[in-house]
């Protein structure tokens, strides 16, 4: 049960700073930027995701 909490505390974090990234970007150099990272963001927390699943 310990590890479950952990593991959503850390997935919620992520997720959490993510979409607060997208959401509320600083300026348009800003958000021209995290455009482009956009993608590997969210692959690498589906990398995250999987990894996690699979244990």
């Amino acid at each position: 049960m310990s590890k479950g909490f952990t593991t959503g505390l850390m997935i919620g974090a992520v997720m959490g700073a993510t979409f607060g990234m997208l959401v509320d970007p600083i300026n348009d150099k800003c958000h021209k930027r995290m455009n482009k990272t956009k993608e590997n963001m969210f692959k690498a927390i589906g990398g995250m995701l999987d990894e996690l699943m699979g244990r």
